[in-house]
């Protein structure tokens, strides 16, 4: 995302940031970016890849997986999942081309490990919300938790041994918003009845009287 000019003499509205906000928002550019991709101009987006939050997302793909057999509105909301990832890469939209790359690198385990990611995320943001709002938070990181989990960042090199080094993950926020959207309102019901599972059953939350 490029660089947008600042506006002269006025300050990002993130109180401790010293910068200049951009002509085209009261943030500064390295905190408009932040919020265009991650939904939140400083807080750090959810890590599901490492530490805790792979923990929970393995967890979560484990209990999906024991579920396809048992609940048929879980496999139903897997297989929409499935069906819109193929249906928007072949039709013309801005959504195109990211659901294009997750089309061609997506197998069955990796469709599970997506909607893995998206439960971990709705459980988060019921639980944690300093961590993960309800929101544009939820919409965008929902996003790229599709976009991203199975396919390499739009922007990589090769290091000297051979692997692949991911340098940058990015889809505009209109494409964001609305993936976002439509994940969330289409089978959010089935997101967040894994996610009450996950914040029930597991030993990643605190578990409290009642539940």
């Amino acid at each position: 995302m490029k660089g947008i000019p600042t506006k002269t003499g006025i300050s990002c509205e993130v109180a401790i940031c010293q910068n200049s906000a951009t002509t085209a928002s009261p943030l500064c550019n390295a905190h408009r970016v932040r919020k265009a991709r991650f939904g939140h101009p400083t807080r750090k987006p959810v890590d599901l890849k490492r530490s805790e939050g792979k923990a929970m997302r393995t967890w979560c793909a484990n209990y999906i997986d024991d579920q396809l057999t048992k609940n048929e509105d879980v496999a139903i909301a897997l297989e929409w999942l499935k069906q819109y990832v193929s249906q928007g890469s072949r039709n013309a939209g801005k959504a195109q081309v990211q659901l294009r790359r997750v089309y061609e690198a997506t197998d069955d385990a990796g469709y599970v490990h997506i909607m893995a990611g998206l439960c971990t995320l709705v459980a988060l943001s019921q639980e944690r919300p300093n961590q993960i709002e309800v929101g544009l938070q939820l919409i965008r990181q929902s996003a790229n938790c599709l976009f991203f989990s199975t396919t390499f960042a739009t922007s990589s090199t090769v290091n000297r041994d051979g692997k692949r080094k991911s340098t940058s993950y990015y889809a505009s926020p209109f494409v964001l918003d609305k993936v976002g959207e439509e994940l969330l309102t289409q089978i959010g019901k089935e997101l967040s009845f894994v996610a009450s599972r996950l914040v029930r059953l597991s030993p990643y939350f605190t578990r409290k009287g009642g539940i």
